[in-house]
């Protein structure tokens, strides 16, 4: 299969922010880069390298979560890969099971941050809090999602060099590249 059905296949599925934040139970919430400390933990146990963290990629995640936070997914038929169109730093699409708007999800790295590789993103929403235990938990519970963590199946020719994470209000979100970069 090519690299581009492989992209397709997974998509049916600054404000870069480390500082932690308050949960509800007035404690520190988890930070976005104990999520990608939780995925490259994940990593280790089966034997593969750590993915560095991109700046570039941590802000795309953020604005990500952020967005998903606020406004959702823009509609029933939207899944996580969505993006609003409430904000000028990016245009929004509606990405549905059918993969008609792959295309959204690869290049909002290059959109919002001048990355210069497509980006593959896994996300997951939990209520209204999710840590990166339970988001790891449920994306090696998912085998769409499973295989871009491990480079496995589809994505065992990709090598990620960059990785961004967030976590916001329920929703989780990681983003991996090809290309290292800042």
């Amino acid at each position: 299969m090519g690299r581009r059905f492989a992209f397709v296949l997974i998509g049916v599925l600054s404000a870069c922010s480390i500082a932690p934040r308050s949960d509800d139970s007035g404690g520190e919430a988890d930070t976005d880069l104990d999520l990608c400390d939780a995925l490259n933990t994940y990593r280790a146990d089966r034997g593969l390298p750590p993915i560095p963290v991109s700046a570039a990629l941590m802000t795309v995640a953020r604005y990500h979560a952020e967005d998903l936070a606020a406004n959702g997914t823009g509609g029933a038929s939207c899944n996580l890969h969505s993006w609003t169109s409430d904000d000028p730093r990016w245009s929004g699409c509606c990405y549905t099971d059918d993969n008609a708007q792959a295309e959204c999800m690869w290049n909002k790295p290059r959109e919002i941050a001048s990355y210069p590789s497509p980006g593959v993103e896994i996300a997951a929403r939990h209520g209204t809090r999710i840590t990166p235990s339970t988001a790891v938990a449920a994306w090696a519970a998912s085998e769409r999602h499973r295989i871009v963590i491990a480079n496995d199946a589809d994505f065992a020719g990709a090598t990620w060099r960059a990785m961004g994470c967030a976590i916001e209000a329920g929703i989780a979100t990681a983003w991996f590249g090809e290309l290292a970069a800042p």
